[in-house]
């Protein structure tokens, strides 16, 4: 089964300020917190709302594997209100990758962290779990495993498989 998500997660209702009352598909999390999809439509938006910054990057390459530099500006505004913490991960047959970045005030305060399958220190032992990008990021603006595995099940982020779903 493959696992394929690009997101931005944050508390709930911390991002109308920037994001406005945009049609943005915003998915409700457990815990207080939500999750906005980095899809090609919010991209196209995206890029015409920055392109009129003085320090607009879009098209340049991407900051994180397919973190776009307008979803991490995007990112960078939001964490004015709150912790946002960006997920990537894509997976397929048990074999992939996880990424996180976590900003604060304006701030990148946790990574880029990356792990992959393939690096000899990858373990899926509960142990190693806390380490994991995600989690470890998750943890940073304030997710709680809530007797799950880990804090990405404890957020309720394994039932979304797909960025596009």
């Amino acid at each position: 089964m493959s696992h394929n998500l690009q997101a931005l997660v944050y508390r709930r209702g911390m991002a109308k300020r920037v994001l406005g009352d945009s049609a943005f598909p915003r998915i409700r999390l457990s815990q207080g917190f939500e999750m906005l999809p980095q899809r090609l439509e919010i991209e196209k938006e995206l890029t015409i709302r920055f392109s009129k910054s003085p320090t607009h990057t879009s098209g340049k390459k991407p900051v994180l594997g397919y973190l776009s530099r307008d979803f991490a500006a995007l990112a960078c505004a939001i964490s004015a209100q709150t912790k946002v913490v960006y997920i990537e991960t894509e997976f397929f047959g048990g074999h992939g990758e996880q990424s996180s970045i976590v900003w604060d005030r304006g701030s990148v305060i946790l990574g880029p962290l990356t792990a992959s399958t393939s690096d000899s220190s990858w373990s899926t032992s509960a142990e190693a779990r806390p380490r994991w990008p995600i989690n470890n990021a998750l943890r940073t603006i304030g997710v709680k495993r809530n007797g799950k595995a880990d804090e990405f099940a404890g957020l309720g982020l394994e039932e979304h498989r797909d960025t596009e779903d």
